[in-house]
């Protein structure tokens, strides 16, 4: 299997959520959303397991950033409230819950540039979720989408299957999510929702920590561990 199958492969199993569709009302378990926003007066206990998505927790009138600090340096992610305002009003509650922080990066691919994360349970591509799933958004996306910086979610081969599993984009080997002659069906399916503003030279660093190829998933897999010790959102 070629890095780039394998890459594939992993990018389209790697939401594995529950399914579960509480307090949804569309179809495949996709989170309508009534549950709570985490408190922004310090109060917050870390939460990973959610009975219902938490939404409501951005103003789409307001720009949004996300810095990541992790144990190989940080870098800041511009979120598309534009584009994708219900992919990142999901992200920024999963970070101020708390749910990223102290996870590992447990994909790293040189080829691909690709690094994946999002996995606080398993800290793998089996990881069950946050207990829901959220709609797609933002239509189809291209070949142009998936340029250095981007930042997507992960999901399976289903629609509406994405929860909290994300990966960004090093370089131009992302380039083939866009396109169908290369991967069929799941092209473009993959939600953009921002890119990185600063630091595409940490996420360079990381993918490029490559150590090999699981042999049961077709995943590359760093030669260390790399943690992101925690995600901050930035209002304006």
């Amino acid at each position: 299997m070629s890095v780039v199958v394998g890459a594939l492969l992993l990018v389209s199993i790697a939401a594995c959520g529950s399914g579960d569709d509480s307090g949804s009302g569309t179809p495949g378990g996709a989170a309508v959303g009534t549950g709570e926003c985490p408190p922004t007066d310090g109060s917050v206990t870390r939460t990973i397991d959610f009975a219902k998505a938490p939404t409501g927790c951005i103003d789409p009138a307001k720009t949004y950033t996300a810095t990541f600090d992790t144990s190989e340096g940080s870098f800041t992610v511009a979120l598309d409230t534009e584009r994708t305002p219900k992919t990142v009003d999901n992200f920024v509650a999963l970070v101020g819950w708390k749910y990223y922080d102290g996870t590992r990066i447990f994909r790293t691919e040189a080829d691909t540039g690709i690094a994946q994360g999002g996995s606080p349970h398993t800290q793998g591509a089996d990881d069950p979720g946050p207990g829901y799933t959220i709609p797609d958004e933002g239509g189809t996306f291209t070949t142009d989408d998936y340029g250095p910086g981007a930042i997507a979610m992960a999901r399976s081969d289903q629609p509406d299957s994405a929860s909290a599993q994300f990966f960004v984009l090093s370089g131009e080997g992302g380039r083939y999510l866009g396109d169908k002659d290369q991967i069929g069906p799941t092209a473009g399916t993959f939600v953009v929702f921002g890119k990185v503003s600063d630091g595409l030279d940490v996420v360079k660093q990381i993918t490029d920590l490559q150590g090999g190829i699981d042999q049961t998933t077709g995943l590359g897999v760093p030669g260390k561990d790399i943690t992101i010790e925690k995600v901050t959102i930035h209002e304006s």
